[in-house]
């Protein structure tokens, strides 16, 4: 069983604003659903990376994931440095599990959906 060592979870403007964890671990971008926690993207060295990634995973979970996923809460989970298991959602978005800048996935400008 995996122990989630840290997670921050809030509504869709305050990602943005976050200070990103200095902290040594292993980032993902997560859900929660009720009493059940869920790895999405991830592992990434830099919670920044995970961070950057919050909204543009929303998205897609909230278009393709069912109409429960509209009531799931996103944000960031940090992992002990020995969990490495890829999150659930990697091999939907190849792009957004690399620890590229968010903004120059193959060269194209992403923006963050409430801007």
């Amino acid at each position: 069983m995996k122990t989630i060592t840290s997670h921050v979870h809030s509504s869709n403007a305050s990602n943005q604003n976050q200070t990103a964890d200095p902290r040594p671990g292993h980032y993902y971008v997560s859900a929660i659903d009720g009493p059940a926690h869920h790895l999405l993207l991830g592992p990434f060295s830099r919670h920044a990376d995970a961070l950057d990634r919050v909204e543009r995973v929303r998205h897609y979970v909230t278009a393709h994931g069912g109409p429960r996923a509209h009531f799931m809460a996103y944000g960031t989970a940090r992992m002990a440095t020995d969990f490495t298991t890829p999150g659930t959602a990697n091999k939907y978005l190849p792009d957004l599990a690399t620890a590229q800048p968010v903004n120059q996935v193959n060269n194209v400008t992403v923006k963050h959906l409430n801007k």
